[in-house]
């Protein structure tokens, strides 16, 4: 409501907070199903109270180089498609098991362990 009333302050766990209004609130929730236990939807009270953004896939191929050119990897672009591809091949043909992570997080976290 601070916001929306353009207050110049805001009480937070009991301390006055200044307002500056360039600043946002953002969240982000994986969605409810889908292989993500014990999530529940949005409450329509709440769902009023943010704008929905549309979301799309990620550029694995230009997060890897990138990544890898910030390490130092003069042939980034050429093992930042490998390492992409050695992912993509483990997710169609390994068998699917739940301890598998073949996400971008998992890609990140081995580009970054390269430098």
């Amino acid at each position: 409501d601070a916001i929306k009333n353009k207050a110049h302050s805001v009480e937070l766990l009991e301390k006055s907070v200044n307002m500056n209004h360039n600043s946002g609130i953002f969240i982000t929730m994986n969605p409810a199903g889908k292989g993500y236990g014990g999530r529940q939807k949005l409450p329509d009270n709440l769902k009023q109270l943010f704008r929905p953004v549309a979301m799309s896939k990620p550029d694995n191929d230009l997060i890897a180089e990138v990544i890898l050119f910030s390490e130092g990897f003069k042939q980034a672009r050429n093992l930042g498609r490998k390492l992409v591809s050695i992912f993509n091949l483990s997710k169609e043909l390994l068998t699917p098991q739940q301890h598998y992570d073949w996400g971008l997080r998992a890609l990140k976290t081995v580009v970054s362990g390269c430098g």
